[in-house]
């Protein structure tokens, strides 16, 4: 049984553009050159327009030019200003590793530059010309490698995990936790929508709900959508273990109070073990002091999700000979309050249980995730001595993060 979860993950161009920035900043950033005796510097004015579409992310910069020539006992200075359009490709690796590969496409004058000099007879635009064509490849460099700061999205995906697992952890289970690790993850190409970059995909999870440690995660494999992963059927299994409590405490809630003779059931504590046999010691006060001992072959009905005690034996054992007037009357109550309580839609209970303990909604430091399910069913239902085991498949489960 393989698990699915879709996602998608919205982000503004604000915060891409925040990504960019540093990188951009680094890569204008360089010393003056000189060019047929005129020196040229490239400096930044203002933010970056950012253009992602699919796997590539267009960048716009505007950037001043400032022209300086030594005559004689004079210099000679010119400012203009260019728009310089970048084209940013970005894959992803197999192993969560992106690859960015930039060029310079073109450039557009914003303002040409005001400047007489002399004897020089070369056109300004042939000059900026030779400039950009000479910082091409340390500009486009430069942004490449400040973009490896970013590259290893498997150790902010680890980073993101631990913080899920922190939130969850944090959760009342009874002694029992969320194990949650990534065995895939499948992305869309991003396409961008009223300004805001979408990426839509499927993580394939591996959760547990049990009292064993969490799991250690590894590289989380990495690929493309494909057009089979979109017809995938959204569920997920999530093994689940969790003591006999709720039963327990089910059956308490239907015997505790109740009139017996003209007493209350009076209730101090009640034990159940599973195997072939499910056994249910019960300790009760009133309406005698006495320990009551209930036995059946439980069969789970995964259909109608419920649990059947098929050949329900009762007896009572009285604490001392003058309650054993009283015992075949309590013996015959507790088998009655045993055919009420059997069949039990332990399915119901324990999608109620289990749905009450997966988060609406979990804040991370830089990100908010919403999280969704259209209905739990509870399969594969094992009785083992102190625990129930069984397999929740949670259908329709959705997780849409917002970040920036």
């Amino acid at each position: 049984m393989e698990s699915s979860i879709i996602f998608n993950i919205t982000t503004t161009n604000e915060f891409l553009s925040n990504l960019l920035e540093d990188a951009l900043d680094k890569a204008v950033s360089s010393e003056p050159m000189e060019v047929n005796g005129v020196e040229v510097r490239l400096t930044r004015v203002g933010e970056a327009e950012i253009r992602p579409s699919g796997k590539k992310v267009d960048i716009y910069l505007p950037l001043k030019i400032q022209l300086k020539r030594e005559a004689g006992l004079f210099t000679v200075e010119g400012n203009g200003a260019i728009n310089l359009h970048l084209a940013v490709n970005i894959d992803i690796s197999n192993t969560l590793k992106i690859k960015a590969k930039s060029e310079l496409v073109t450039h557009e004058w914003l303002e040409k530059p005001v400047l007489e000099i002399g004897a020089l007879n070369i056109p300004i635009e042939t000059l900026v010309n030779l400039v950009l064509n000479h910082h091409e490849s340390i500009i486009t460099a430069k942004i490449d490698n400040s973009l490896q700061d970013f590259s290893d999205l498997n150790k902010l995906l680890q980073g993101g995990l631990a913080d899920a697992r922190k939130k969850l952890g944090e959760l009342d289970l009874k002694g029992n936790r969320i194990n949650l690790d990534v065995d895939e993850l499948i992305l869309s190409e991003p396409n961008i929508n009223d300004g805001k970059v979408n990426i839509s995909g499927i993580v394939r999870p591996d959760i547990a709900i049990n009292d064993e440690a969490v799991i250690q995660s590894s590289l989380v494999p990495f690929r493309w959508m494909t057009e089979a992963d979109n017809k995938r059927e959204n569920k997920v299994f999530v093994p689940i273990t969790f003591d006999y409590d709720f039963l327990e405490n089910e059956l308490r809630s239907l015997l505790q109070g109740m009139e017996v003779g003209g007493k209350h059931f009076d209730v101090r504590s009640i034990e159940i073990k599973g195997g072939e046999e499910l056994n249910i010691r019960m300790v009760i006060d009133e309406p005698i002091k006495a320990e009551v001992f209930i036995k059946g072959k439980p069969v789970y009905n995964e259909i109608e999700g419920q649990l059947i005690l098929n050949d329900i034996d009762v007896k009572v054992n009285p604490s001392n000979f003058i309650y054993k007037l009283t015992a075949p009357l309590v013996n015959r109550f507790v088998e009655n309050k045993m055919e009420d309580f059997f069949p039990l839609s332990v399915n119901e209970k324990l999608s109620e249980l289990v749905s009450a303990n997966i988060p609406k909604s979990i804040d991370l430091e830089k990100a908010k995730i919403s999280i969704a399910q259209n209905g739990i069913q509870i399969n594969q239902m094992r009785f083992l001595d102190r625990k129930l085991r069984a397999m929740a498949q949670i259908n329709g489960l959705a997780v849409a993060s917002v970040i920036g």
